[in-house]
């Protein structure tokens, strides 16, 4: 049983946004508007990326079962309602990764897009503060079959956020390592808080 963390960034040539600025035809008739310098940066000229890997002598079946009870292993100290019961996962396309709040109100965290049972789980999602910027954030749980069996968490997010990523990559990359260390406790434990 382990946890490993990769951290990869990957970088798209910044003359992309450059060579983009001549003119756009908007979606609405024929209207034509120029591409502006801060337009272009929605082109933006990095990807952040997180795996860990889980592995567990047990069944895909089980991992599964572990992985979307959510609410038992996601730190609530990342929730809006600091209470599990109120997170769940619609597995099946479109489904959502939603939260229940205070006064009748919700949340979506994610989207599933890919939903294969003991497989493979796939999500839009841009969490967390992430939300209010222009940014997508894809998140994969994928089941390997085998002895032992093992889950891989990938978290890659791009788009556009105000003053780069740099600063909310240190802050998303330690709450999704302590996701996936809850996540690995979890399936191994049945406890998402490790023993110390």
């Amino acid at each position: 049983m382990f946890a490993s963390l990769v951290v990869e960034r990957s970088y798209f040539v910044k003359e992309v946004a450059s060579k983009v600025k001549s003119e756009w035809n908007g979606v609405l008739g024929s209207v034509r508007t120029p591409l502006s310098d801060a337009y272009g940066k929605l082109i933006q000229d990095e990807i952040k990326r997180w795996s860990a890997v889980v592995q567990k002598a047990g069944t895909p079946d089980a991992i599964w079962k572990a992985l979307i009870d959510i609410g038992n292993w996601w730190n609530m100290d990342h929730s809006y309602s600091r209470d599990g019961k109120s997170m769940t996962i619609d597995t099946r396309a479109g489904g959502c990764f939603c939260e229940k709040i205070a006064n009748g109100g919700s949340v979506t965290h994610g989207t599933v897009v890919f939903a294969a049972p003991n497989q493979l789980l796939r999500l839009n999602a841009a969490l967390g503060p992430l939300q209010a910027d222009g940014v997508v954030g894809s998140l994969s749980f994928k089941i390997t079959a085998g002895a032992p069996a093992k889950v891989e968490m990938t978290y890659s997010v791009g788009g556009y956020r105000q003053g780069g990523f740099d600063k909310a990559a240190i802050g998303v990359n330690m709450v999704m390592t302590e996701q996936v260390n809850r996540l690995k406790a979890f399936i191994v434990t049945g406890n998402p808080v490790a023993a110390k």
